[in-house]
Formats: structure tokens, C-alpha cells, sequence
């Protein structure tokens, strides 16, 4: 596919401090939210990185911070080279000493990081508690003043290219690069490039130019205090050298049709030049796309691009015997001809306006109108997507339908039977391969080192206990209404969402308390394979109605036991993964590997991830119960452990009813160096 085009508005910095000097001032601004758009308050640092306060739900712990952090880099030249350098220096940015220092920062906080590399986005986001957001913005700010590229990363970003575990852009095919090059006049022409990574110099060079201090961005979920935003202030200001030059739509009034040879399968796309989304017209087109897509078959592929500047709404739909391509398209365009002059149903508006809303709020999307500096534009649309009428759905319709637009089309291509004479006695060369050394799998360079953090994470963390009514039941407390059923089970229970199952159990959640209705699906089942859980203002309720249960008549399926670690050592086993997942961020593996404690799997560590890193994984494990670990270090992890234990605290309820229901898990936080070896030498797995 083409490479994105990135053609990013400028944010514009104010004069900035250098590096160490006290930082002196900001400007602020607070956006009045729509209706049904959270707040947003913007300040802007002078070396221009912009800070947004932006209180929405992403799934973390109430008492933790989230920091969603990066570039929006503009790369101004959509060729393929252009686009191997952006893909460059994204894999060398999650990679490099400051990635992995934040990462390591939030997960000894007793925090959780995720990369985030999308929608012309590449940065981070971590979720740390509250009295830790000082020590993680502190390595935040390390992360926007990293300025020089480093040559040992960078050529273990190019190995890990050339091994096919970093994505490298691909030569698009000639339909998409036709294709957008008629519907964007300013496109550059493709070229075939010579397949070499990018060098030192040139991914340098992109970082001078695109990625400066005025392209930074921090999104957090709560106000940051003064001495925060100082440690941001003090970054010294690195502003990008590139000039906005967004590409425009082209001027030719009349349709423009390409057409190609038949090929063994038949294909139409039909392009639409999309504007700005700073237009109210882009949510308009959004709307009319999602009409479209509602009555798109599973075959047929349309994209609609949440980009900066004019982007294309493209229908990809293929063809084949007996139907001919000319029909298909015909049919797409009367399609959008139709939208223009009949109403839509108010009852299919409000769906399709109730989904558009809904993905308009989902927090990728908000992040990215707060990063491009276009809540403004958010709110307007939103405005207009909430009270748009049929007959206004259906003027958008018609600017959608009068925009720029390209169709290519190609026919599906009749087989015809052909004698084909070979002469065995003709030897072929040999085909010549190109051999790359493959570096194997090792470790990114350099050291990675984060400031100690003084105190205990949480030193009145709650044991995990649960409670076994006199029906036979079992309750525990939740986040969330839920229902877990040991042991095989494939029924569906009304009104809740199966979360996950396995042969160990599956796992369903509510909206509120459970209908009567699933209760009943549970009659056939006895009380010891039912685990209930209930929010705690919710649990004397749960108790009341639960007391009377009746237990299910013939019901013998097994509950099984899965894993080996005792319900004594899963605190210890919470510290290892702990231990683990450290070297794992050190190694710039998190993004490879996966270590888990799940309730479905049992009493053990799933290790998830290429041969070669879960055999190093188990040998950092076999190290352990064999040397031990530098006693400041242990505690650290073993700290930073108790807010992974409360993270996963539905998952350990499910273990302990599974293996001793009557008794308790303990917060981590006692357990010793010495019992935490035994753990590692006796099996985790």
C-alpha cells in the first residue's frame, strides 16, 4: 500500500530555555467541552511542547495517572524512501535508551507502558500512580531531549529489519500509486528504490527536521503540578525545520476512470478526495462512509483515513464471473448518487450517528485531535454529527458526491485452457537466493538506568480472599458484575459479554447485576464451578440473593487445577514476572515477549514468544534460583510487584477458588530474596 502522506499543522513554539534552566513560563487555554466531549485545558510550554489534561477512561486503576506521550512527525515526501526512513527512526525511537527508560520508570512504579506507533503518531503511553508521576515525566523529559541518533541502535533496528521482525514499506502497487496520483495532483511519482535501509545520516536528518520539541506532545488524564511541568520546561527547545506543504486535491471538474488489462480476478476502487478534517465536510464524508460501509458486503473494502490534510475514502470491491466490473461499479457510484436524493430512515441515522460518536470518542481518536491541535475542529464536527438531520445527511451526500474523484477498474479474466510442451532434458540454472546473515536474537545496546523511588508502593494492599455462601456459591469482589463457571461451558448467559474460555472456565461480564434470565442458563450447574463477583457496593445484595441457590441436578464436570506453583508461592510468582518483565524492558523485548499469571491457564507463568527469547527467558529464571539478585534490586521489583498484584487481583481470585478457596493470597510484599529462588529452582511453568 502507498505510504502515508504526513502533513502535519505546525504547533507553533514560543522562545524556549535551554536544558537546566529554570523553567519561566507557559500559556494556557481551557476548551469548553460539547456536549458528550470530555474537557480538555491545553498549556503550552515555551520550548513548545504542548500539554493536554484530558480525563477520559482507558482501562487503567482509578488511583493511577495516565501520560499518553510523542511526535506527530510530518513527512512531507510520500515516496517509498521517505517512508523507510519514518519506519526507521519509529522502530529506533521505541528502542532507544529513553523509550526504555520510561518503560523501565513506570514498571518499577508499579505502572503499565504500551508503544504507541499509529495513525501518524510514535511515541508512548504509561499508566503509573500518582506519587510516581514525578520520577516517570522526569525520564519523559530525557525522552523529548534525545537529539542524536545512536549508531549501535540504529544498526540493531536495521538487523531486525532485514530478519523481517520490524515491518519495512513495500513497493505499492501501480493501481494505488495511479490512483492517488490523479486524485492529488501534488503527488511525487513513485519510484523504484534500490531495497537499502536508511543510513545513520539519513535517519539523523529526519529527526532535525520533523521531529523537534514544537512536534511534542504529553496527554495526561489528571492536571500535572508546577514542579512537573518544570521538569518538562527545562527540555531545551529543538524546533523542526520543515515548511507545511499539504497536498491538494486536484482541480479537473469530471470524474477521471482508469482501466487496466482483465486479471484472473476483477476489481473496482473507486477513490474520493476527503478534506482537512479542521472542515466540518470531513465529518460529513465520515458520515457518508459509514453509510456506505453499512451496506458493503464482507468482501468489499472501504478506508477512511484519519489523517492531516486531504486524505481518501476509498471502496475496494472485487469482481468475478459472471459479473462484469463495469456493473460493480455502476452500482457503488448509484450508491452515492442515491444518498443524495432519499432520505435516510431516522432510524438507521441514529445508528449510524450513534456509531460515529462512539469512535469519535474512543481515546486513539481523541489523542489524535489533541496532538494535531484540532479539538477545536473535534467539537465542531461532533456538534454536527449529533444533530444532523436526513435532509442535512443528505446534503453532505451530495458535496461527498461532487468531490474529486477516480475510479479504477479492471475485468476478471476468462480462463482458456493452453498445451504446455516441456523438454525434460533442459537443465535450469540454479535460482539465485540473496543470503542475509540473520544477527539472531540479542539484545538492543545500550544501558538503560532509572533514579531509585524512594518508599513502598502500597503498603495496605488487601489480601485476596473470597467468600463461600451456605448455597454452595462462592463471591468475591470485582470491578464489575461477573460470572466465572469452572470447567467446561458453552452456554450463553443473557445480557453478558464472554470476556474469555479455555477448558479451565470461562469468564462472562455484566452491565449491572445478572438477569434472571442468565441465572436460569446456570441452573444445570452445581454451586462449587460458580465463582460470582460484585462491586462492593454491590455485594450485600449479591449475598441476600444468592443465599437461597438451588444446586443443579446431575451436573459432573470436572473443575481442573492447571499449574504447579502453590497458592502460598503465587505472591512470589507475581515478583518474578515482575523481575522478569524488567530485563525483558532493559533488552528492548516487551513488544516480543508476553509473561502472564491468567486464571484460565492455572497456577503459573505463561511465557509467550519467539523460541529463541522464551529459552533466554528461562535461563534468566535458572540464573535466579541459581545467583540470586542484588538485594536493592529485589526490592525494588518485589515494590513494584504489589501494583501488578492489584491489576490482575480477578485473575488471582480465580486461582485461589480453583485451589484453596477457603483461605488468602498475600500482597506480595513479604516475600523474601530466598523464598523467591526456591520459586525459580522448583518450576514455574
Amino acid at each position: 500500500m502507498h505510504a502515508v502522506t504526513f502533513a502535519v499543522l505546525a504547533f507553533g513554539a514560543a522562545s524556549g530555555a535551554a536544558f537546566g534552566v529554570p523553567f519561566v513560563e507557559m500559556t494556557a487555554s481551557a476548551q469548553t467541552a460539547a456536549p458528550g466531549l470530555p474537557e480538555l485545558t491545553v498549556e503550552r510550554l515555551p520550548n513548545g511542547i504542548r500539554v493536554g489534561t484530558l480525563a477520559i477512561d482507558r482501562g487503567s486503576p482509578p488511583s493511577d495517572v495516565d501520560l499518553t506521550f510523542g511526535y506527530v512527525p510530518g513527512l512531507q515526501d510520500p515516496d517509498l524512501a521517505g517512508a523507510r526512513v519514518a519506519a526507521a527512526f519509529a522502530a529506533y525511537l521505541d528502542r532507544s535508551v529513553p523509550a526504555r527508560a520510561v518503560g523501565l520508570a513506570a514498571h518499577l512504579a508499579g505502572g503499565d507502558f504500551r508503544i504507541v506507533s499509529a495513525q501518524d503518531r510514535v511515541g508512548m503511553r504509561v499508566s503509573v500512580p500518582e506519587d510516581r508521576v514525578g520520577v516517570t515525566v522526569e525520564q519523559i523529559g530525557r525522552y523529548f531531549s534525545h537529539a542524536i541518533i545512536n549508531f549501535e541502535i540504529l544498526e540493531y533496528v536495521h538487523d531486525e529489519m532485514r530478519a523481517g521482525r520490524i515491518a519495512v514499506p513495500e513497493q505499492p502497487d501501480d493501481v494505488t500509486v495511479e490512483v492517488q496520483a490523479a486524485l492529488f495532483d501534488t503527488l511525487p511519482s513513485f519510484e523504484e528504490t534500490s531495497g537499502e535501509l536508511p543510513g545513520l545520516g539519513e535517519v539523523q536528518e529526519y529527526l532535525d527536521t520533523y521531529v523537534g520539541t514544537d512536534r511534542a506532545f504529553l496527554i495526561a488524564s489528571r492536571p500535572l503540578d508546577d514542579e512537573v511541568l518544570a521538569t518538562l520546561g527545562r527540555v531545551r527547545l529543538r524546533p523542526s525545520r520543515y515548511e507545511i506543504d499539504v497536498r491538494e486535491m486536484g482541480t479537473a471538474s469530471e470524474p477521471i476512470e482508469l482501466r487496466y488489462p482483465s486479471q484472473p480476478s476483477g476489481g473496482v476502487v473507486i477513490a474520493t478526495g476527503v478534506p482537512d478534517p479542521r472542515y466540518e465536510s470531513w465529518f460529513g464524508a465520515l458520515m457518508v462512509a459509514r453509510v456506505l460501509a453499512r451496506t458493503a458486503a464482507d468482501d468489499v473494502r472501504i478506508e477512511f483515513a484519519l489523517e492531516p490534510g486531504p486524505s481518501m475514502h476509498r471502496i475496494d470491491a472485487p469482481v468475478t464471473l459472471p459479473t462484469y466490473s463495469e456493473d460493480v461499479r455502476d452500482a457503488w457510484l448509484e450508491r452515492i448518487r442515491r444518498m443524495a436524493v432519499e432520505p435516510l430512515p431516522q432510524a438507521e441515522l441514529d445508528q449510524i450517528r450513534s456509531d460515529v460518536l462512539a469512535w469519535l470518542s474512543e481515546p486513539a481518536t481523541l489523542d489524535w485531535f489533541v496532538a494535531h491541535d484540532l479539538w477545536d475542529a473535534l467539537e465542531v464536527g461532533w456538534d454536527l454529527v449529533s444533530f444532523l438531520t436526513p435532509d442535512e445527511l443528505r446534503s453532505q451526500a451530495i458535496v461527498f458526491g461532487a468531490s474529486r474523484r477516480v475510479v479504477a477498474i479492471w475485468s476478471p479474466a476468462f480462463e482458456q485452457l493452453a498445451t504446455v510442451v516441456e523438454d525434460l532434458s533442459i537443465q535450469l540454472p540454479e535460482p539465485q537466493v540473496e543470503v542475509r546473515e540473520d544477527p539472531g536474537i540479542r539484545s538492543v545496546p545500550g544501558r538503560v538506568t532509572v533514579p531509585a523511588q524512594a518508599g513502598t508502593l502500597m503498603p495496605d494492599l488487601p489480601e485476596v480472599r473470597l467468600e463461600r455462601l451456605a448455597s454452595g456459591l462462592t463471591l468475591a469482589p470485582g470491578n464489575a458484575d461477573m460470572i466465572f463457571v469452572g470447567g467446561e461451558f458453552e452456554s450463553v448467559l443473557d445480557g453478558g459479554r464472554l470476556v474469555k474460555s479455555g477448558p479451565n472456565g470461562a469468564l462472562w461480564v455484566f452491565d449491572g447485576p445478572p438477569s434472571e434470565a442468565a441465572l436460569d442458563e446456570l441452573g444445570g450447574v452445581r454451586p462449587e464451578r460458580i465463582l460470582i463477583f460484585a462491586p462492593e457496593p454491590g455485594l450485600a445484595a449479591a449475598r441476600t440473593r444468592f443465599a437461597g441457590w438451588e444446586p443443579g441436578d446431575g451436573d459432573t464436570v470436572p473443575i481442573p487445577t492447571i499449574g504447579q506453583v502453590a497458592t502460598v508461592d503465587v505472591p512470589g510468582l507475581v515478583v518474578l514476572k515482575t523481575w522478569i518483565e524488567t530485563r525483558l524492558i532493559e533488552a528492548g523485548w516487551w513488544g516480543s515477549v508476553a509473561l502472564t499469571i491468567d486464571g484460565l491457564e492455572g497456577s503459573r507463568l505463561v511465557i509467550s514468544g519467539p523460541p529463541e527469547m522464551e529459552a533466554r527467558v528461562r535461563e534468566w529464571i535458572g540464573e535466579l534460583a541459581g545467583s540470586g539478585i542484588d538485594p536493592a534490586t529485589f526490592e525494588r521489583v518485589r515494590d513494584a510487584s504489589a501494583g501488578y498484584f492489584d491489576r490482575i487481583r480477578t485473575e488471582l481470585q480465580i486461582i485461589l477458588w480453583q485451589r484453596a478457596p477457603g483461605g488468602a493470597i498475600p500482597p506480595p510484599l513479604s516475600i523474601t530474596l530466598a523464598r523467591l529462588r526456591d520459586l525459580a529452582g522448583s518450576g514455574v511453568e
